[in-house]
């Protein structure tokens, strides 16, 4: 890679042929290296994908043949990343509709007592004009 005076390099001026290929293998390294391996063994891995990948393959395409590659894990080997859920018996939830007649109740009286709220502000906010109205 060329490198300018001050000796930090410079990326080159035309693409390479096998830049698509250096680009599959960095994404392959980094994907690996998301799994607990020993680095040999990693390395391996990556090195017997590239090779079997065609010259312009994509990143993509170096990740989905080194999955088909990795070890399945078992089941009960896999550790569960919290606590399993005991659910037991759930209530059931009525939408929409009181679950008992003492909420039917309370739901009605608030009902009412905020139509009479309504009404009585209305009647406040009526009085001043109602008064003006009646002294002209």
């Amino acid at each position: 890679m060329p490198s300018s005076p001050d000796r930090v390099p410079c990326p080159p001026a035309a693409p390479r042929a096998d830049d698509a290929r250096e680009a599959a293998a960095e994404r392959l390294l980094l994907y690996l290296r998301l799994f607990p391996m020993p680095m040999e063994r990693r390395l391996e891995l990556a090195l017997d994908v590239l090779r079997k990948l065609p010259e312009r393959a994509t990143p993509a395409e170096a990740v989905a043949l080194a999955r088909t590659r990795l070890d399945k894990p078992e089941a009960g080997r896999i550790p569960s990343a919290c606590r399993p859920l005991r659910r037991g018996r759930m209530p059931s939830q009525y939408l929409g509709r009181p679950r008992t007649e003492a909420q039917a109740l309370a739901r009605t009286a608030s009902r009412r007592s905020v139509v009479l709220l309504l009404t009585f502000v209305a009647a406040l906010l009526a009085l001043p004009l109602l008064l003006y109205t009646a002294a002209h």
